[in-house]
């Protein structure tokens, strides 16, 4: 503002209120319509998926809209391309390729690089446990920009065999629904041995809401997936945290985030005596329910810390974004859709008006008025830009709220009950007295608090002022 005062000056007073109008609009638009959409959080060549939590949406002329709110977006890391042509040099301490030909990740802390011609690297990037390389990336391979160079799961850890043998399921009754869990029946230590005969060669913990991914008594041979353990781990209820075999040094190491700086608590152990665990207790004491921590993911709450229904109580180290999606967010990418960044152009994943803030009904109804009372609670205004008859270009503005007089909608839906909407200062109704309305539909919207005023200059001295 201060270096449109100074512009303005220099062009003298028949321009100066132009100018401060014109820098004032310039600078608080550039930052509100930054401020009205989310874009994946993903490097040039990086892959990832993205997949909603808690979200309450409608589908509303072609497009997927928010109507409740405390709705998440999330987007994990789940591959990368080369950006530039070179030879492949890999550091891993232990690595097999599997029945498919793929060279799979068996150890965490591994080093993929791409070199140029005199050896120099060109990109340098971690391969954790359970990454699959691309076709034909091996070390000393060539490989040109854009050629695949791994994938990794976005929303597990997988347990991987790493030797040949017979499956064997130990404390495993049911598996149940493969979606739902519905019929599941697990022991207190569930596992999956991998056998020869009498002899356990391997065995690999499971955690009650594990995708399992073989028949007991089937063959295996290295590199092949057993399960998968799901990640993030998201809290279903509500309650307060309490941490169960969770133990500083002897199931959990405190490490330093290179790049918060802030240390967070790895889970480096998991077995049938340690057993880490996360549980949600309820407004009586009592244990809604128990969420399994897989081995090498991070914790990301406290223990006596409340929690909500989708918020995330442990992670991978993959996880990149955590985004809260407004109320009439417009989707741009679907559940559990792959994206990647091509060209420095990344993939939007939400979009919402900058200017306004709508009220959406949440259930169908008609619509009845309540408390407004022209020229007493509401005032009109005729919108100059509307293309639409005189009729349907005026609308109602809410002014300021009264003791006696509360203006609000009341949503009158099948079960004839009243869902009354609070309408604030400023509110804009969209919608008429006995309308019918359905879910997903605006009722008002409310201008953001940059564009209330027509006095852009934002109360801005003229120049003889200052």
């Amino acid at each position: 503002e201060a270096v449109g005062v100074i512009a303005a000056q220099s062009i003298g007073e028949p321009g100066t209120q132009l100018t401060l109008r014109t820098f004032h609009i310039g600078g608080t638009t550039s930052r509100i319509v930054s401020e009205s959409s989310y874009s994946a959080n993903l490097n040039e060549g990086e892959i990832g998926a993205v997949r909603y939590i808690n979200v309450d949406a409608e589908v509303k002329e072609n497009e997927t809209v928010t109507v409740g709110r405390n709705g998440k977006i999330i987007v994990a890391f789940s591959g990368q391309r080369a950006l530039m042509d070179g030879k492949v040099s890999i550091e891993c301490e232990k690595l097999m390729v599997d029945r498919q030909g793929q060279t799979v990740i068996l150890s965490d802390g591994g080093i993929l690089q791409i070199q140029g011609r005199k050896k120099e690297s060109i990109q340098k990037l971690s391969i954790p446990f359970g990454v699959r390389l691309g076709k034909g990336v091996e070390d000393k391979a060539s490989v040109k920009a854009g050629d695949l160079l791994f994938t990794r799961s976005p929303w597990a850890r997988p347990l991987i065999a790493q030797v040949e043998g017979k499956v064997k399921f130990v404390d495993v009754q049911e598996l149940g629904d493969p979606d739902t869990l519905e019929g599941r029946k697990f022991g207190e230590s569930p596992l999956i041995q991998v056998v020869s005969g009498n002899e356990v060669l391997e065995e690999h913990p499971l955690t009650p809401r594990a995708k399992v991914l073989v028949k007991d008594g089937a063959k295996v041979q290295p590199g092949d997936f057993l399960a998968e353990l799901p990640l993030p781990v998201i809290s279903q209820e509500e309650g307060k945290v309490r941490f169960l075999g969770i133990a500083e040094g002897r199931t959990i190491q405190q490490r330093l985030d290179p790049v918060t700086g802030n240390l967070t608590s790895i889970v480096t152990q998991v077995d049938e005596h340690n057993v880490p665990r996360i549980a949600i207790i309820g407004r009586k004491g009592e244990v809604v329910t128990t969420y399994h921590l897989p081995i090498g993911c991070e914790i990301r709450v406290k223990d006596g810390q409340d929690v909500f229904r989708g918020d995330i109580l442990a992670q991978s180290e993959n996880l990149r974004q955590i985004e809260i999606l407004p109320v009439g967010a417009n989707f741009k990418v679907a559940d559990n859709e792959q994206i990647e960044t091509k060209g420095g152009q990344r993939a939007v994943l939400a979009q919402w008006d900058p200017y306004q803030i709508p009220i959406i009904a949440t259930e169908s109804g008609k619509v009845k008025y309540h408390d407004i009372e022209l020229g007493v609670t509401v005032r009109q205004h005729r919108d100059s830009g509307s293309t639409d008859d005189a009729k349907e270009s005026v609308q109602l503005i809410v002014m300021e709220q009264k003791e006696d007089k509360q203006p609000s909608l009341e949503i009158i839906g099948k079960s004839e009950e009243a869902n009354l909407v609070s309408l604030p200062s400023g509110a804009h109704i969209v919608v008429r007295d006995n309308q019918k309305i359905d879910r997903g539909d605006t009722l008002a919207r409310i201008p953001r608090e940059s564009f209330k005023s027509r006095d852009v200059t934002g109360g801005l001295p003229r120049v003889e002022e200052i």
